[in-house]
């Protein structure tokens, strides 16, 4: 009696493997399809590409010394560079836009980004670590401001600016938790209450 559900249980069973390694598989080949058809895209026009002109005078009149004039000199040195937020695109999709040929220079212009929003975070926690809770705080706002997602900046400007009751910068920091990448809004807005 219980044979008959046996073999009808296996039979549900081996058809559902079946199907799910047929979508896997079907994933797996689209991939790859994608990825060959980036690979050979011919070089293409970076007009449209949106590098990111940092605004070095945030860094005039800050207090000196010798942490705060490296991390100075190391945020003007990138910027001497091209700038450019790619966080979050492939570079499958960035060769599909822009040619394969491009994806050396555009991995710069990233890891540049990368390297400007760590070191102007570095700078403001470092700023408010020594007192400096005015300076630190525009550093991390300008830092937010070209789309840093990094946590940190968001907790130490939410302390600071509830501490000090600026109701109005609070309503500027949600804007732009609200903003960041999906894949970290809901842990920043958790830290944001």
């Amino acid at each position: 009696m219980i044979l008959p559900f046996v073999l009808l249980f296996c039979v549900a069973l081996a058809f559902a493997i079946r199907t799910s390694d047929n979508k896997m598989q079907q994933r797996h080949d689209a991939f790859w399809d994608r990825e060959q058809e980036a690979n050979h895209t011919r070089k293409k026009s970076l007009s449209d590409l949106e590098l990111i002109k940092p605004d070095l005078s945030i860094l005039s009149g800050l207090p000196s010394d010798e942490h705060i004039d490296k991390l100075c000199d190391s945020i003007r040195d990138i910027c001497s560079n091209p700038v450019a937020n790619l966080n979050y695109i492939s570079n499958t999709d960035l060769k599909l836009a822009y040619g394969s040929a491009n994806l050396p220079y555009l991995s710069e212009c990233d890891a540049n980004y990368t390297h400007l929003v760590q070191k102007l975070s570095e700078l403001g926690a470092y700023l408010f670590e020594k007192g400096y809770d005015k300076e630190g705080s525009d550093i991390l706002m300008y830092n937010l401001s070209i789309e840093s997602d990094i946590t940190r900046d968001f907790e130490l400007l939410y302390t600071y600016f509830k501490d000090t009751n600026r109701t109005s910068d609070l309503e500027k920091l949600y804007l732009y938790a609200g903003s960041v990448n999906p894949m970290k809004k809901d842990i920043i807005m958790n830290k944001l209450k």
